[in-house]
């Protein structure tokens, strides 16, 4: 049946990811656990994981991502008229991240909020929606924001430790006809089924997985879309430039990949595989290797190491995706990324990581996950107090303070607090952070 549909052009004018300031190896990792550092190097792919300080959460993160877009790509926020943000780290269970990035980042009263959960699909989702939101002209030339959010948190010593990450990437869509990528949205690939791979129960922080049997529910949902896509008429893997997937470790782009070529070719051939995965995989999945899952952001990190990877030489190449979210629901679609390299050059967030990130040790590594949770739980607030004070990242517009009264207090953070005093004397834009939270 093909599923193709009639659209408006609708693009991904600029991306920009925030990861967070400190990274813990995993050969510290490893002696911390007892495990053999091959079976994370080897076994998942991975060298080091993203840490976040207990200062920021989700929505510092999204924030930061937000601001860095709207500030590197010049955006008047007033032209934003929806944020939606994808996350399966809310703080509320009634009240959106969305709604606090919203004030953080200084949008218009007249701007849509809200977040789409569904795992780690939830980016997509919201993508999706947006698409349809600029296609049918109710847009009339405003913007959307997309972010993806995430902490990935799994209990301490769990197999799932390793793949811990945290970051937030933030996406322009609009009708410019210019940009970082143009998704296909004419076409759809989708498959959702009810499993148990992987959730988070209401009273846990910390997420629980079936390992082997949500890997398993990954690739079945990959072989589906992707025949959805090719009965429709979509490309093939040899007409394709370049694969991205989700990444709930970087070795799973080769599994990925060998259940494409072996739904293309019913046999897969060791040189041909190790060559498209050279090719065509591989560059997006660097910034993994050092990050980590982001869960909802996960994807669109590889299309920014994608971007920061090829620079000028991905221009104008096609691209296939694959967005899977546990529980499940999975996409598969195509998209064109722009033709010039100046609609992303220095502005992906993903270079910062290599080059200015902070080692820690497994001692801070532990004292970072106390500090969270004693943050996250009632009257956490003190006044004055201020957790892991002597780590916190230098480039942090917004800090997390803990509850008050039931309330979640954020303030400036190092970076927010000089924006304010540089704004008093006009050196910055409106789009600097203000207070947020309970004050009494």
């Amino acid at each position: 049946m093909n599923t193709s549909r009639a659209c408006s052009e609708v693009w991904v004018e600029g991306i920009s990811a925030y990861l967070p300031h400190h990274y813990l190896c995993h050969d510290d990792l490893a002696v911390r656990t007892g495990t053999d550092p091959e079976k994370y190097a080897r076994g998942l792919g991975c060298t080091s994981m993203a840490v976040l300080h207990p200062m920021q959460d989700s929505v510092t993160m999204a924030a930061e991502a937000g601001l860095s877009l709207l500030t590197s790509y010049g955006v008047d926020p007033a032209s934003v008229g929806q944020l939606i943000v994808g996350t399966e780290s809310g703080v509320d269970w009634a009240k959106p991240v969305a709604a606090y990035v919203h004030e953080m980042i200084g949008l218009s009263p007249r701007c849509r909020t809200y977040d789409v959960q569904h795992a780690c699909y939830g980016a997509s989702a919201a993508l999706s929606s947006v698409g349809a939101w600029i296609a049918s002209g109710m847009a009339a030339g405003r913007k959307a924001l997309v972010i993806a959010t995430d902490v990935a948190r799994y209990d301490d010593g769990s197999p799932g430790e390793a793949t811990q990450g945290a970051g937030a990437v933030a996406m322009l869509v609009g009708d410019s006809h210019t940009g970082v990528l143009r998704p296909d949205l004419g076409m759809e690939a989708v498959y959702s089924s009810q499993v148990m791979d992987f959730w988070r129960p209401g009273h846990r922080s910390t997420a629980v997985v079936k390992g082997k049997y949500s890997i398993n529910c990954y690739l079945a949902a990959l072989a589906q879309t992707y025949q959805v896509h090719r009965e429709a008429g979509g490309e093939g893997i040899d007409e394709l430039d370049y694969l991205l997937f989700h990444l709930p470790f970087p070795r799973m782009s080769e599994k990925a990949l060998g259940k494409l070529m072996e739904a293309e070719c019913g046999q897969v051939d060791e040189e041909t595989f190790s060559k498209v995965l050279r090719e065509k995989v591989n560059p997006g999945v660097e910034a993994a290797r050092i990050v980590g899952n982001i869960y909802s952001g996960s994807l669109y990190l590889a299309l920014a190491s994608l971007l920061e990877n090829r620079g000028a030489r991905c221009t104008g190449r096609r691209v296939g995706l694959f967005s899977y979210g546990s529980g499940c629901c999975a996409e598969f679609f195509t998209a064109t990324i722009g033709d010039s390299n100046e609609c992303w050059k220095g502005r992906t967030g993903v270079e910062r990581t290599s080059t200015s990130s902070t080692r820690i040790g497994v001692e801070t590594y532990a004292a970072f996950r106390r500090e969270t949770s004693r943050l996250n739980s009632d009257d956490s607030f003190k006044l004055g107090h201020m957790p892991c004070a002597d780590s916190v990242p230098p480039d942090a517009r917004y800090v997390y303070l803990g509850y008050r009264n039931q309330k979640r207090v954020y303030a400036p953070g190092p970076a927010g607090r000089i924006a304010r005093v540089g704004s008093q004397v006009g050196r910055v834009s409106r789009s600097v952070p203000q207070p947020v939270g309970p004050t009494t």
